[in-house]
């Protein structure tokens, strides 16, 4: 059985989807390597796991290891966000009033929290919420919808705590806009302000967006970069993945056969050159689901059931099982 984690220090954030499947959650930290007198090139961290509850789900930590996630299960805590800092343990995230279930999908440094609220379990229909540390505690403020839609989520939330997201119509075909938002200035329509129509997938601390078809820098309109074509031997690149201030950036590409595994590629921003740092499964219940990548170009994922980290800014994926330290059978 896979027990998912998230990787302190050298991975700033999430797993955007289904990084758990089973109950367990741990956050890694490192712990002493090598011997800092050796001229000796650098070895990969170990790492120390800890057990932060058995019904719940990781989905994001920041770069000082404050993780947030979902309880699972049943109880008054299911369906429940969480926020967890090593000393402190778990709070629960507040929801908004009729919106009982709550979905975190990214913290910051700052420790502001984005995710969506729900009213009912399917997760279906929802509203974009952030929530702000205020004394000790948490605070959630619904950011609504844009003019002429129905339901929005959210996708991430950089360091100045600023939102972005899709809000959208429920009606088929659904028609939407890509949203920014600011305690100061609220919800602002990205579209009609220059940036492409495109739903928003990651977000870097320093306000890099990614989207389908390729990335922007929030202030820049002019700054949209379209993606290179897939690899050789590839043919569709997914519109989710994770991104860097840099714009460098880790997607899932489809192979030429729908049998075989998803390819997981780095794109180097200077060169626009793709690298394949690892496979997805497809058409099985093994979890996966890409997580972040660090201004260093570490990344990390899970990938069929498994804890994957890749070291920058070329290292291929390698299980995080492997880089435990033994003192913990």
């Amino acid at each position: 059985m896979a027990i998912p984690v998230t990787v302190k220090h050298r991975i700033r954030r999430r797993s955007l989807h289904s990084v758990a499947t089973v109950g367990v959650i741990a956050a890694l930290a490192t712990a002493t390597v090598g011997s800092p007198s050796l001229a000796l090139p650098p070895s990969p961290p170990t790492y120390a796991p800890v057990l932060i509850d058995s019904a719940a789900r990781a989905i994001a930590m920041n770069s000082t290891g404050v993780v947030v996630g979902t309880y699972l299960g049943v109880g008054p805590t299911s369906g429940h966000g969480f926020v967890w800092s090593s000393g402190k343990g778990a709070l629960l995230l507040p929801t908004p009033p009729g919106s009982p279930y709550a979905v975190p999908i990214d913290i910051n440094d700052n420790g502001w929290v984005a995710g969506t609220a729900y009213t009912n379990s399917s997760q279906v229909g929802g509203h974009a919420v952030a929530w702000k540390p205020v004394s000790g505690s948490y605070q959630v403020i619904d950011l609504g919808v844009l003019p002429g839609t129905t339901q929005s989520s959210a996708a991430g939330i950089d360091a100045l705590n600023e939102v972005v997201g899709w809000s959208t119509t429920a009606f088929f075909p659904p028609t939407g806009a890509p949203f920014l938002w600011s305690e100061t200035a609220g919800l602002t329509n990205l579209a009609t302000s220059g940036y492409p129509n495109s739903a928003p997938g990651d977000i870097s601390p320093n306000g890099t967006v990614l989207v389908a078809n390729g990335s922007y820098r929030l202030g820049h309109p002019a700054s949209f970069q379209a993606l290179p074509p897939a690899p050789a031997g590839w043919y569709l690149v997914s519109p989710y993945g994770a991104i860097n201030d840099s714009g460098d950036q880790v997607r899932v590409i489809n192979p030429p056969s729908v049998v075989s595994p998803l390819g997981v590629f780095r794109l180097d921003a200077a060169t626009r050159a793709w690298a394949q740092v690892g496979t997805m499964s497809q058409g099985s219940l093994s979890a996966n689901g890409l997580g972040n990548l660090d201004n260093n170009g570490d990344f990390a994922a899970t990938l069929y059931s498994t804890g994957v980290v890749g070291f920058g800014p070329s290292g291929a994926g390698q299980s995080v099982t492997s880089l435990i330290s033994p003192a913990y059978p």
